[in-house]
C-alpha cells in the first residue's frame, strides 16, 4: 500500500501566521535564535513566549464597555 504524502509547497504553508514584536533583550523565540525585532508565528507557536513576556501581542486588549470603572 502506497503512503500518501502532502505536496511540498502545501506542507511548508503555515496558515494563520501573525507577526509579533520581540521584547527587548530576548534572543530566543520558539526555540530559535531571533534575527531581528519581529518574528512570524502561529498563535499556538507564540503562546508560550507570550505568556513569558518575550513577545508583544499585536492585538490590543479590548477596553471594558464602561471605560474600566
Amino acid at each position: 500500500m502506497a503512503k500518501k504524502t502532502v505536496a511540498a509547497p502545501a506542507a511548508r504553508e503555515r496558515t494563520g501566521v501573525t507577526t509579533y514584536q520581540v521584547s527587548e533583550g530576548v534572543t530566543l523565540i520558539n526555540g530559535k535564535k531571533v534575527e531581528g525585532k519581529t518574528v512570524e508565528l502561529t498563535p499556538a507557536e507564540a503562546l508560550y513566549d507570550l505568556s513569558l513576556g518575550r513577545l508583544i501581542d499585536p492585538k490590543p486588549k479590548a477596553e471594558a464597555p464602561d471605560g474600566g470603572n
